[in-house]
């Protein structure tokens, strides 16, 4: 429905707070991940969110959760 991804100031500050090591690691591979991810699976656990996933070398799996919701409709 749209071709931007926003991180929020309060989303970014939830991730550096909670695994600091990561952010600063994998902060500049967002858009990698985000345009050319591994996975893209439905949230089990979550309505109108899905899951990114991108591997790493390193066996690190970096998984950021998107929101499918918009305003005019919600898509399954």
């Amino acid at each position: 429905m749209t071709n931007e991804v926003v991180l929020t100031e309060n989303q970014k500050q939830h991730i550096i707070k909670n695994r600091p090591e990561i952010y600063e690691r994998y902060k500049d591979k967002f858009n990698e991940i985000v345009n050319d991810p591994d996975f893209i699976l439905k949230d089990p656990k979550h309505e109108d969110t899905a899951l990114i996933i991108k591997k790493y070398d390193n066996n690190v799996e970096i998984v950021l959760k998107l929101s499918t919701e918009t305003k005019d409709k919600k898509i399954r």
